[in-house]
């Protein structure tokens, strides 16, 4: 069985966010919404034009649910005996925001 904390650190240094092929279902679930919320809390702008002519971002609203996922409790990473507060710190060490 794989280290979920190694597999989760390693996907986070490296910003390559694959979901897990390793660990069982319930595993591979809780870490795959962790890395989902990662990868949203990432998602570059994309802007379009409104009927009224307004320019916006339609990746606002995921960048700020994958952050506000982050900065919770994470009950998933809980799950999985992964304290939220070291995610946080690994995410912060490579440099990505989760400040709304």
């Amino acid at each position: 069985m794989i280290n979920i904390s190694k597999k989760l650190e390693g996907s986070i240094r490296n910003k390559r966010f694959d979901f897990p092929e390793e660990g069982t279902p319930e595993e591979r679930l809780m870490l795959s919404v962790i890395i989902q919320a990662i990868k949203d809390s990432c998602a570059k702008a994309r802007y379009r034009i409104n009927k009224t002519g307004t320019r916006y971002d339609v990746n606002t609203t995921l960048r700020n649910t994958g952050r506000a996922y982050l900065r919770s409790d994470m009950p998933h990473a809980k799950l999985l005996n992964i304290d939220p507060a070291w995610v946080r710190e690994i995410l912060n060490k490579v440099g990505i925001e989760i400040r709304g």
